[in-house]
C-alpha cells in the first residue's frame, strides 16, 4: 500500500458513509468499531473492523485485505 492508494481508498470510504474523511474519523475515534475498506483494486467491501485493523477479512476477494479507516489515515 502506498500513500495515494491510502488516501484514495480513505476517500472512498468516507463517501460510502457518506461523510467527510475528517468527520469519519471524529465520528469514530472513541468506538470499538471503524469503517474499513478492502484495499485491492477494484474491490468496494466495506465494513466495521477494529481500528487497529490492517488485514481483516474480504469477503468478496476471500482475502485478508480490509484496512480500518485509521490505519489509511495513518494515526494507526
Amino acid at each position: 500500500m502506498n500513500v495515494i492508494q491510502n488516501q484514495e481508498k480513505l476517500f472512498e470510504l468516507a463517501q460510502a458513509w457518506g461523510m467527510e474523511v475528517g468527520a469519519l474519523l471524529r465520528k469514530y475515534a472513541t468506538d470499538s468499531l471503524a469503517p474499513a475498506i478492502c484495499i485491492n483494486d477494484g474491490c468496494d467491501f466495506i465494513a466495521e473492523y477494529e481500528p487497529d485493523c490492517r488485514d481483516g477479512w474480504c469477503e468478496e476477494c476471500q482475502e485478508g485485505t480490509v484496512v480500518s479507516a485509521f490505519v489509511l489515515a495513518g494515526i494507526v
